[in-house]
């Protein structure tokens, strides 16, 4: 089993989405967020990164290596 999963999602409706369905009371997603939140699977990290492959791609980026 991972120790952490990465669930990257493009639109605030689908961060809330999965954050119900891990977790009915985690905090309400902002614009270009990120919440971790524990489940059964472990912790889970769920970032918002916008519409599109390059703001998935730069976003995800960014969260494994914050200091580039």
């Amino acid at each position: 089993m991972a120790d952490r999963i990465l669930i990257a999602v493009a639109a605030g409706r689908e961060a809330r989405a999965v954050l119900d369905a891990l977790s009915p009371d985690a905090p309400t997603p902002d614009e270009w967020c990120i919440v971790s939140v524990g489940a059964a699977v472990g912790a889970v990290d769920v970032l918002r990164t916008g519409v599109g492959k390059s703001n998935a791609a730069g976003a995800t980026a960014r969260f494994l290596d914050p200091a580039r």
